[in-house]
């Protein structure tokens, strides 16, 4: 088929991160353009849940979970414990202790072939077994028992009326690899064998955005379910947001700036397919006009937009929760600091009022002078003091305004 080997390269460059530089979500890989023109690229999300009994916190967790992420990664590097068809997570998500969300990449290669005049596309999935079958990785860990997936769940119009027409003939949770699982088998695992079921071979093989339109409705389905997952994570997050004075206020600023980064991410890869849908990418072999093409984009363009706008509105909430955290921090320190002030304030009244005291007493205290008696002496110990004394207590009190209002007063008296 003349294969391009870049075909190869892209969809396994993932090997080729130094471990040092891998994290439980990649950082994004700009590509130009121009060098996209034959192959396309994009990552299909699966979420599932798991029982985690770790008491640790959850910026805990997901450390440990980048650190299990780079084992699985190098031991994939190193082919260690992989059998043919396993399957092949990029990135890994907790969103919460229970709750976690993976990410596959598919790669899609173009060619024309001039001896036949015809359109070769080749597809590429990191799915093949399913996950939990497959070499174990951040989704289980010594402190779960268990991991599963929940399906992506597609809707068609009626079909719940004629279910079992679609039901006729196969077993609808049978595994490709007739491999015995105790739950829902991942649903991204069940594409190499559903997925040709679905297609119309006339159309395909005329338009090859009719041959990937399936794998783009997939897509949008699991982001919208993640898209779920992180709102019901961000809105538990404000409820049980703590209090300003509270060191919980860090970590929860912490856990919105995480969401944020991450949704940013999708944004970007709901962003480019949607390009791909309204043929505005780099993409030329993927905007063929056709009948059946037309009707898939129009059906696509607009779940496309919503998952966009969904994705910049979660990611709005996220930067206001911020906001609204970083000013209850700065208003609960202010309040600190008055309280502060009215502290050292009374401070300072006392120390006007025992320092002059004790200034006065040290003084007659030094017996440089007899006193004929005992009563005289201290009334000329209160004659000296309470003057001293008044005149600290005035300039602790003494205001700058009230002051000049009360000179301008005293002289009009005067003149």
């Amino acid at each position: 088929f003349d294969v391009d080997p870049e075909f190869y390269r892209r969809h396994l460059s993932h090997n080729a991160q130094p471990r040092e530089a891998r994290t439980a979500s990649n950082s994004p890989v700009y590509i130009l353009p121009s060098f996209e023109r034959s192959i396309f690229q994009f990552s299909i999300t699966d979420v599932g849940r798991r029982d985690e009994h770790s008491t640790d916190s959850i910026q805990r967790l997901r450390e440990r979970a980048c650190e299990s992420l780079d084992e699985y990664l190098h031991a994939l590097q190193l082919g260690n414990g992989w059998r043919p068809a396993d399957s092949v997570v990029r990135t890994f998500e907790l969103l919460n202790r229970n709750t976690f969300s993976i990410e596959q990449q598919v790669t899609v290669y173009f060619r024309r072939d001039p001896r036949y005049n015809d359109r070769v596309v080749f597809v590429w999935l990191d799915s093949g077994r399913d996950v939990t079958q497959s070499p174990p990785g951040p989704w289980t860990s010594p402190s779960t028992s268990w991991a599963e997936f929940l399906p992506v769940v597609f809707y068609k119009p009626g079909i719940a009326l004629n279910s079992h027409v679609v039901a006729q003939g196969e077993d609808s949770l049978s595994h490709p690899f007739d491999i015995p699982l105790a739950s829902m088998p991942q649903s991204a695992s069940l594409l190499s064998s559903r997925y040709d079921k679905l297609l119309d071979n006339q159309e395909t093989s005329i338009d090859p955005f009719c041959t990937l339109h399936q794998l783009f409705v997939y897509f949008n389905v699991s982001e919208m379910q993640l898209m779920n997952a992180v709102a019901q994570e961000l809105q538990h997050a404000v409820h049980t947001s703590p209090s300003p004075e509270s060191e919980k206020s860090i970590r929860a600023q912490a856990t919105f700036q995480h969401y944020r980064v991450f949704l940013q991410t999708h944004i970007r890869r709901i962003a480019s397919i949607l390009a791909v849908v309204n043929k505005q990418s780099a993409h030329d072999w993927l905007t063929a006009t056709g009948e059946k093409s037309d009707e898939a984009r129009q059906r696509l363009a607009p779940d496309l937009e919503y998952l966009l706008q969904s994705g910049i509105e979660l990611e709005r909430q996220c930067e206001r929760e911020i906001s609204i955290i970083m000013s209850n921090a700065t208003i609960a320190e202010t309040r600190s600091a008055l309280r502060l002030t009215a502290r050292a304030y009374r401070w300072a009244v006392l120390t006007a009022i025992y320092v002059p005291l004790s200034f006065t007493s040290s003084i007659f205290g030094m017996n440089f002078v007899q006193f004929s008696a005992a009563s005289k002496g201290v009334w000329t110990w209160l004659i000296v003091t309470v003057p001293i004394l008044g005149a600290s207590l005035l300039l602790i009190m003494w205001n700058n305004k009230k002051a000049k209002e009360m000179v301008r007063k005293l002289r009009v008296k005067i003149g």
